[in-house]
């Protein structure tokens, strides 16, 4: 039977003595190695959700929580959430430690052509737009309205009212 490979974890230290990390942009760079003329190159790559990988000491890392981790010293304790809302963008002004719950509050619609927009859906029985909100797994029904803006307005409404600052910008 093959020997598992016990890896050890990941610190700040370490992490800013293999990559180079520019908090206003983002991007991480090759630190200059000796005889490499790889130094300065951009590292990583993004998956089908957009989400930016980064290979380190032969392990696969997402980009958003290195860049945490290489700004603060420590790992996040939950979640990291992209306040734009793009996983590509890990400027460390853009990224927020929350739990999962909070991040569900500013993600995207899962399905582009289930709705109009994350909460609103078109009730063909009725032929009226229905708008809901997700609390503590509960669906809230917040009416049904005769236009798509109507619904739309009153979806956000209630994002500021229960989701304050996760509420995902229009």
């Amino acid at each position: 039977m093959r020997k598992r490979k016990v890896w050890p974890k990941l610190t700040a230290e370490t992490v800013r003595t293999a990559v180079d990390y520019n908090p206003e942009t983002g991007i991480f760079t090759t630190i200059k190695r000796k005889r490499s003329t790889k130094h300065g190159r951009i590292m990583g790559w993004s998956d089908d959700l957009g989400y930016v990988h980064i290979r380190v000491q032969e392990r696969l890392y997402l980009a958003h929580r290195l860049a945490w981790l290489y700004v603060h010293g420590t790992w996040p304790n939950g979640n990291i959430d992209h306040i734009n809302g793009d996983p590509a963008d890990n400027r460390i002004s853009n990224l927020r430690e929350c739990n999962q719950s909070q991040n569900m509050r500013n993600s995207k619609i899962v399905h582009k052509l289930s709705s109009f927009r994350k909460g609103v859906c078109f009730d063909p029985k009725r032929g009226l737009f229905k708008a809901y909100i997700t609390l503590n797994r509960r669906q809230k029904f917040l009416g049904r309205f005769p236009s798509e803006d109507m619904a739309i307005a009153a979806r956000l409404e209630a994002e500021k009212q229960y989701h304050g600052e996760f509420a995902r910008a229009a």
